[in-house]
């Protein structure tokens, strides 16, 4: 999932991982990395929570993952994320 972000106050966003491993990526506005880490199998977390506006992106990086993802509703397609443009 490249990197974006929730622009509405109740689009938080979490995602647990029932197997696999996923790479989370934090980014700056303009797309640069801050910081990224593991989630998932043999990982110290398996779950991670995005605030409305923190720009972000998640890789799977094993063979399969399988992961439970919670939002707030109502879900509008159109709505549902915006994508950094660089």
């Amino acid at each position: 999932m490249e990197p974006h972000f929730h622009e509405k106050e109740h689009q938080w966003e979490m995602f647990v991982v029932q197997s696999g491993v996923l790479k989370v990526t934090l980014h700056n506005p303009d797309g640069s990395s801050i910081t990224s880490f593991l989630i998932g199998d043999e990982q110290d977390v398996h779950a991670v929570e995005f605030e409305p506006g923190d720009v972000h992106s998640v890789e799977c990086i094993s063979d399969r993952a399988l992961i439970l993802e919670i939002k707030e509703g109502p879900f509008i397609e159109e709505q549902a994320k915006t994508l950094l443009k660089f």
